[in-house]
């Protein structure tokens, strides 16, 4: 500092009074967001939340990738299977016994194998069964709709049983009250919805 400066305001106390001014402007006019700075690849968090949204793509894939090969694993045995125990007595013995079951739900026999397909397996694996059943059987929209209602209420009663059981719930009570509620809803959608003559 010069001996002659006297009073003057130095350069680092108007580059604070600058700054005070400057941020008092912001805050009455702020810049628009075409005016800003733009955000670049480096600045801090961009690469933190591109990697948190790789992995997270990642993971997805790959339990896509899972979950289809489990359902293939499963499916396709479960048709080769069906294919060749379908035309051996004992389906037809089996058929003729739940015949009267069936129409009690007004459900045709043609019906019964997609029907307990979807019961004991359940509608994801057991779909390639209830599927070309369907096709080849020619079932009416009454039908398909009655065997929809049905596994909505009651299916994969194997699977969801055990899972329950190990929690501590009652296996039979469960079983008897889904089979009573989906025989139950769907007879009586059956009576009201009459097949077209």
């Amino acid at each position: 500092m010069r001996g002659d400066d006297g009073d003057r305001t130095q350069p680092s106390a108007r580059r604070g009074c600058a700054s005070q001014y400057r941020g008092a402007w912001q805050r009455h006019y702020p810049l628009s967001p075409r005016h800003r700075r733009p955000r670049r690849p480096g600045d801090a968090g961009a690469g933190a939340d591109g990697g948190a949204v790789m992995a997270a793509l990642v993971d997805a894939i790959w339990g896509a990738l899972l979950l289809g090969g489990k359902l293939f694993l499963i499916i396709v045995p479960v048709v080769v299977a069906f294919e060749v125990l379908r035309y051996q007595p004992i389906f037809r013995r089996a058929g003729n016994s739940v015949e009267p079951l069936m129409r009690g739900v007004g459900l045709s026999r043609d019906a019964a194998v997609p029907l307990f397909t979807g019961i004991f397996l359940g509608i994801a694996y057991g779909a390639g069964i209830i599927i070309r059943v369907s096709q080849e059987k020619r079932l009416s929209k009454r039908e398909l709709f009655l065997i929809g209602l049905f596994l909505a209420t009651c299916h994969a009663v194997v699977e969801d049983i055990l899972i329950f059981v190990a929690i501590g719930g009652y296996g039979s009570i469960m079983l008897g009250l889904r089979l009573l509620l989906a025989i139950i809803i769907t007879a009586l959608l059956a009576r009201f919805w009459r097949p077209a003559s």
